[in-house]
């Protein structure tokens, strides 16, 4: 399960192989984003055993996390 608000255009400029150098990406949107695309890449499936929300231009703190908490309460109880 990967979470995340925030947006932006992931790059990878300073090369370390991270795509987190969008100065206007938040909430840690690019490194979900990358890993949900490693995690494709090496056979997880979305709906599987793999879950990825994005919310865009949430922020991150408490009051984002709680409207989408129930997301994810929602698909362990159903495991």
């Amino acid at each position: 399960y990967l979470d995340s608000g925030g947006n932006g255009t992931c790059c990878d400029v300073d090369d370390d192989g991270i795509d987190d150098d969008d100065p206007d990406a938040f909430d840690n949107f690019c490194e979900n984003a990358q890993l949900r695309g490693v995690l494709e890449d090496v056979g997880y499936s979305e709906g599987v055993d793999l879950w990825y929300v994005h919310d865009v231009d949430a922020e991150h703190n408490e009051l984002a996390w709680a409207a989408r908490v129930g997301h994810a309460l929602d698909l362990f109880a159903s495991l």
